[in-house]
């Protein structure tokens, strides 16, 4: 009988050691119950938001860099995961950084008519643009562009 409480006390001993590791211990380790939102990063400098991530327990690594005419140079442009999403303390946060607006080179558009140089200005994707209407001595130059500012270079 004596046997018998031995071995029902080491059993019963075991499996509250096990069941303190296994509910106490582990998450500790593991880290299961620890979650952090992913903040809002978008047009957050590069420095910033990785102080911030740093700072939230999370890890960072810009996994590109790409052109954006909306989100300035040398600032973010997305995360992966995105924002609001709840990940473990210590995951990595993907960084995709604007390089700023990308320059395209200006059609030469002086002497066209505003509806060619509209078409032309088109095809390159340029929408940014102003039209000043002045008044021409010369007949031909009636209707035309005559100049641009950036000036175009030969």
């Amino acid at each position: 009988m004596k046997k018998v409480l031995t071995y029902m006390s080491i059993v019963i001993v075991s499996f509250t050691f096990g069941f303190a590791v296994f509910y106490f211990l582990m998450p500790l380790i593991v880290r299961h119950s620890k979650t952090i939102e992913v903040p809002y990063l978008k047009h957050m400098s590069l420095e910033r938001a990785k102080s911030l991530l740093s700072q939230l327990d999370l890890r960072d690594i810009v996994a590109d860099s790409v052109y954006s005419s909306e989100v300035a140079e040398g600032c973010i442009v997305s995360s992966d995961p995105p924002a609001k999403q709840d990940i473990k303390a210590g995951s990595v946060v993907k960084l995709v950084v604007s390089k700023g607006a990308k320059k395209v080179p200006l059609p030469r558009i002086i002497g066209l008519t505003r509806k060619a140089a509209v078409d032309s200005l088109d095809s390159y994707g340029i929408t940014n643009r102003v039209y000043i209407n002045h008044p021409v001595r010369e007949k031909r130059l009636d209707g035309k562009v005559v100049k641009t500012k950036p000036e175009i270079e030969d």
